[in-house]
């Protein structure tokens, strides 16, 4: 009876951005609209008008290291630190971005993360 697995909203419903001053930080969960960072960021005084071609949430972006073509700019430039939940071992985690890792390679989260289950946050 019923389903053995997890169902994921991917509605950007309930998304947070918070903007950390001490850290000079950006932290939103990965369900935020793009255009809403960019949007907040602005707002800041801070110029993410380089994600402004991408379409979708950041969770999708950062998974397949979106980029586009014209600012040459893509998510590995923005980001410094991901939240995972292991599921095999039942406890958050952090990942500082690797610029090396991260590159311009499409597949950074499925070749780092190949062997795990995780869920970005």
């Amino acid at each position: 009876n019923g389903y053995d697995g997890l169902f994921v909203d991917i509605s950007s419903k309930g998304s947070k951005i918070e903007y950390d001053e001490k850290n000079k930080t950006f932290e939103l969960t990965s369900n935020t609209e793009v255009s809403d960072l960019i949007k907040y960021a602005m707002e800041g005084g801070y110029d993410f008008a380089a994600l402004a071609g991408i379409p979708g949430l950041v969770g999708s972006g950062v998974v397949g290291n979106s980029s586009f073509t014209a600012s040459g700019k893509s998510f590995s430039d923005f980001v410094s630190e991901m939240m995972l939940y292991d599921f095999e071992n039942l406890y958050f985690c952090k990942n500082l971005s690797n610029k090396k890792l991260f590159g311009k390679c499409i597949h950074y989260i499925h070749n780092l993360y190949n062997r795990k289950n995780y869920i970005f946050l």
